[in-house]
């Protein structure tokens, strides 16, 4: 090993000792990635474990992933891996759902229409994986609230028709009528089922 790459080695083993970051955590940070992320999350399923260790900040993999370079295909691999807690807060109170929308207000313009369609991909997956919408950081500042504020009117259009979904009543679904079961079957139900049988 080169001089250089023995020190590279040794600051890189220090810095993730002293942020508690996984490989994990490393991993999805960083662009090309994916094979690597791979093995780990296959290394949790073989050990039927949850990836749910967090750094310094509090950061899951997926709170790393959100805030990472190549962020949509390496969110859907965790979230694909059924392995990570979508709900799970860092030391501010946000989850992988409040930091993305943050990140996505603090990012530059989303000029390229991929990146756009990248961007609405990874709040797409991050709900239908089950991310809670209206959770609030410490700062008391939910994933819409950092949408509006970051001017990002289509990812406010979602968090808005979701949220209206889990309050609305009709998200609640009305009890299903039993069919109809005839003189057997409401005998039987009133423990009268002995008397069925003339039926």
């Amino acid at each position: 090993m080169k001089p250089g790459n023995m020190w590279k080695s040794a600051i890189d083993a220090i810095h993730r000792v002293a942020t508690n970051k996984t490989a994990l955590h490393i991993a999805v940070g960083v662009k090309g990635t994916e094979e690597s992320v791979k093995k780990r999350l296959k290394w949790y399923a073989d050990r039927d474990e949850m990836v749910d260790n967090k750094d310094s900040m509090g950061y899951t993999a997926l709170h790393s992933a959100v805030n990472g370079d190549s962020c949509s295909t390496l969110v859907k691999l965790l979230l694909d891996s059924k392995r990570v807690d979508v709900n799970a807060t860092d030391e501010t109170g946000k989850t992988a759902l409040v930091l993305y929308m943050r990140k996505l207000g603090k990012s530059q313009p989303l000029s390229d229409i991929r990146d756009l369609r990248a961007s609405k991909q990874v709040l797409d997956d991050l709900l239908e994986a089950g991310a809670a919408a209206e959770v609030r950081d410490n700062e008391e500042k939910s994933a819409i609230d950092y949408a509006k504020q970051a001017g990002l009117t289509w990812a406010v259009e979602k968090l808005s028709s979701v949220l209206e979904l889990s309050v609305s009543p009709d998200a609640v679904p009305e009890p299903q009528a039993e069919p109809a079961q005839g003189v057997r079957g409401i005998l039987k139900k009133t423990g009268l089922g002995k008397f069925s049988k003339m039926f």
